[in-house]
């Protein structure tokens, strides 16, 4: 990243909707009370676009806590003017060659940016904080071609306090993921930073996906959301030179979830040179869940000594037919590392 112009500050009160070869330039847009929201559920929106830029732009609310009408999952009837329940800061739906340059977006009740059917579009130098989920591409309509580079998505916030109570933010609670990257295909994403308060870094359904520089406490890479499979199983990715500490996060994913899990059909995945740090927290350093077939190799794994689950954590996990390569033991460095492999049996 690198210094950039002085933004021009605008108050909205209504959504703007993108047309095809828009560009937005050195804005930043606020929206609160008086912000006369739509069903587009977003602050910023557009479909079916092509060559459209939005450079230097911080997309904001006015709010600095989760509201308590944003436990609803719609707005109660004769709701008014304010930032609904469902707003997001940036939608975007079928594009192609949509550039977004240094964006930033706070402060929402679900997505900061959402993003479906993307063609050959890059996101460069995205910064997301306080939002429910930071970076969301939708599985179900997959993207092509796009490089993910230099993203920031930092602490989320959500509605369910009694499972996931914030440390950072004592009253308010942990929201979903710093980025939940669904369907990518052909894609690169490199020199993520999502470390803070949040429910993990995850991949959904990738294929032919290289991920590059990663810095997350934990990861998590999925065929599909369940052991539902979808029509095509992930495939071809790769997990390159990549650190998942888990002393960088807080709350209850950081503290006691697996530091990498893969599951769910995943046909083929490379982990190789990352890093895995236990940091005095409890979860194994990788986890293997049914119909999952990966190769881990050159990683440093260190002190995944304390408890999954109840049970002891090791460093990998084996569950179902999951398989790893033969060599697991040899192929990579444990530090402060009691135990390896655990083989628990069929999948229940």
């Amino acid at each position: 990243m690198f210094p950039r112009p002085p933004r021009t500050e605008e108050r909205l009160r209504r959504p703007i909707k993108l047309a095809i070869g828009d560009v937005i330039e050195d804005m930043k847009f606020v929206s609160g009370d008086d912000f006369e929201w739509n069903s587009t559920a977003s602050v910023i929106y557009g479909q079916d676009l092509r060559f459209v830029t939005l450079r230097n732009v911080e997309i904001v609310t006015t709010e600095t806590r989760f509201l308590p009408r944003w436990h609803d999952d719609v707005p109660p009837p004769g709701d008014g003017p304010g930032v609904p329940t469902f707003l997001s800061g940036l939608r975007l739906a079928r594009g192609a060659h949509v550039e977004l340059d240094g964006v930033y977006v706070r402060g929402f009740p679900r997505n900061g940016i959402y993003a479906s059917g993307m063609v050959q579009s890059t996101f460069r130098d995205i910064r997301v904080s306080l939002c429910h989920v930071g970076l969301y591409f939708h599985h179900g309509v997959p993207s092509y071609d796009c490089l993910l580079e230099r993203i920031d998505a930092g602490d989320t916030w959500g509605a369910a306090l009694d499972i996931a109570p914030s440390v950072k933010y004592p009253g308010q609670a942990i929201g979903g993921p710093a980025a939940l990257l669904g369907g990518l295909r052909n894609c690169v994403v490199r020199n993520v930073s999502a470390v803070g308060e949040h429910s993990g870094l995850k991949l959904v359904n990738p294929q032919e996906v290289i991920c590059t520089s990663l810095r997350s406490p934990t990861m998590m890479i999925q065929g599909d959301f369940d052991a539902n499979h979808p029509e095509e199983p992930a495939r071809n990715v790769v997990v390159e030179k990549s650190t998942f500490d888990k002393a960088t996060g807080s709350g209850h994913v950081a503290d006691d979830a697996n530091s990498m899990q893969i599951s769910f059909n995943v046909e083929s995945v490379g982990i190789l040179d990352c890093s895995f740090v236990a940091g005095g927290r409890n979860g194994h350093a990788i986890q293997l869940v049914g119909d999952t077939n990966a190769y881990v190799g050159d990683c440093t794994i260190a002190g995944f000594n304390g408890t999954r689950g109840g049970a002891p954590a090791h460093a990998l996990e084996l569950v179902g037919n999951a398989t790893i390569n033969e060599d697991f033991e040899t192929a990579n460095r444990f530090y402060d590392q009691d135990r390896l492999i655990l083989r628990p049996g069929p999948l229940s």
